[in-house]
């Protein structure tokens, strides 16, 4: 039981096809970074998909991408009713007060050459203050501008298939003490590849889910 207005986020069960929360970890605040337990990672490629980081890929972005690193999520609880949660979050840009802009640089546009707005695929969560529900039996958020994500507890997620047509192909663990929101992305699954294994296949044309892990801090 969670008292409505605790700091709380609920948490728990051991992997994918968890249908509710189950446990409770009361935290002051979930922070981003680019170790391998936590940060940001797009699951993406028309032909032959797989995990990158957006960081790792800091030449395909302007400066700004560093900007994400250092950003803050607080998250209050303030209503519970059957399998709906109800509360507040809070994104914030963190001590450099900025955050990434999410332009791909037009150099690296296979399609046309000039700078690509991402910001539909990478800046889903609204900023600053803002409301969220959850629905626990089908541990989706869905945040006050309408986009939703899936939520992942710690565990090991399976996605897609290989060229073989093998369930599973890729993983991503995401480790006790941390959280995920799962953002499915519209990118081709077709394979093309005259752009295939390109940073554009991978991050904008084929890019098939954002999935932005926390790491619970005190």
């Amino acid at each position: 039981y969670i008292q409505p207005g605790h700091m709380v986020l609920l948490l728990g069960g051991s992997g994918a096809g968890n249908a509710a929360f189950s446990t409770a970890l009361e935290i002051n605040g979930v922070r981003m970074g680019d170790n391998a337990s936590f940060g940001l990672w797009v699951y993406g490629g028309s032909a032959d998909p797989a995990f990158i980081s957006p960081i790792e890929k800091s030449w395909v972005w302007d400066d700004s991408i560093w900007k994400e690193s250092d950003n803050g999520l607080v998250v209050n609880i303030t209503g519970m009713a059957g399998t709906t949660v109800t509360g507040t979050i809070n994104w914030w840009a963190g001590d450099d007060g900025e955050f990434w802009d999410y332009k791909m640089l037009g150099q690296y546009n296979k399609a046309d050459g000039t700078d690509i707005d991402l910001s539909g695929y990478y800046g889903q969560i609204p900023k600053g203050e803002t409301e969220f529900t959850v629905d626990a039996s089908t541990m989706t958020i869905t945040f006050s501008n309408g986009n939703s994500a899936k939520v992942l507890l710690p565990g090991t997620y399976k996605y897609g298939v290989d060229l073989y047509g093998a369930d599973g192909a890729k993983l991503r663990t995401i480790e006790e003490g941390c959280i995920a929101f799962d953002f499915a992305l519209p990118g081709v699954t077709t394979p093309y590849y005259d752009w295939a294994w390109t940073d554009y296949d991978r991050l904008a044309y084929g890019a098939r889910n954002y999935v932005m892990v926390f790491e619970k801090t005190d």
